[in-house]
């Protein structure tokens, strides 16, 4: 229930800021620009193949008669079948120009790719600092709030003696407060900090596992379809 007090979340002790840059490529934003730029390259390899020759092997099987009654005679059938060849010899500039198209493309997906790679990294970093810096103001908190505790407990025992006034209880009993809901606040503070540290690194992401060529051949290969509950390695993009 939302009306049962509850202390702010925290952290394990444990944790440490020396995280592991692989950590980022869990970002949705990072994987996406990777499959992208991935993408790109594999591009340029299909405009370089124009370059080439293209040798096919083609065939067909017919069958021909003015009767229906014979269109099962072995006369009846019409077979064709030959190797054939496309090359785009007098188009090479045309081809040339389709790589040099493809490759500006990678470089402009490529600059993106950094650009967003580098927005991460700050982000993290940003969020690290935050981190570190509300830790020590928590800490400073503490040692202040332990403070005001102590002087609450000597000013009432003066006040008890009729040492202090009432209103010198009253200031020191105020002072303490603020220091707690300081306190408290910093605290809240850095929880949320390891929130936005949670969300800078990707996680939560709920991503699809990236298949090598040659997993998604084998299924094919084997004759057998593949499963969706088969165990396939994913692979970090």
């Amino acid at each position: 229930s939302i009306l049962t007090p509850r202390p702010i979340p925290q952290p394990n002790s444990s944790f440490t800021i020396a995280l592991p840059a692989d950590l980022l490529r869990a970002r949705p934003d990072i994987r996406k620009a990777e499959r992208e730029l991935a993408a790109q390259t594999a591009a340029i390899g299909i405009a370089t193949a124009d370059l080439y020759p293209r040798f096919s092997l083609a065939g067909s099987l017919a069958l021909q008669s003015l009767q229906s009654s014979d269109l099962i005679n072995s006369r009846s059938r019409l077979y064709s079948f030959g190797p054939s060849l496309q090359w785009l010899l007098f188009s090479a500039g045309r081809v040339h120009g389709n790589i040099r198209v493809e490759k500006a493309r990678m470089e402009q997906l490529l600059a993106s790719y950094e650009n967003i790679v580098l927005a991460a990294v700050s982000e993290v970093e940003t969020t690290l600092v935050a981190i570190a810096n509300e830790s020590e103001r928590y800490r400073v908190l503490r040692l202040a709030a332990a403070a005001s505790d102590e002087t609450v407990r000597l000013v009432k025992g003066n006040y008890r003696e009729g040492l202090v006034d009432f209103q010198r209880m009253l200031d020191a009993e105020r002072t303490k407060l603020n220091t707690d809901d300081q306190a408290a606040e910093s605290r809240g503070r850095i929880a949320a900090n390891y929130v936005a540290l949670f969300r800078a690194l990707g996680g939560g992401t709920q991503f699809e596992p990236i298949l090598e060529p040659t997993q998604l051949m084998e299924p094919i290969a084997s004759g057998t379809p593949h499963s969706e509950d088969e165990n396939f390695d994913v692979v970090s993009p």
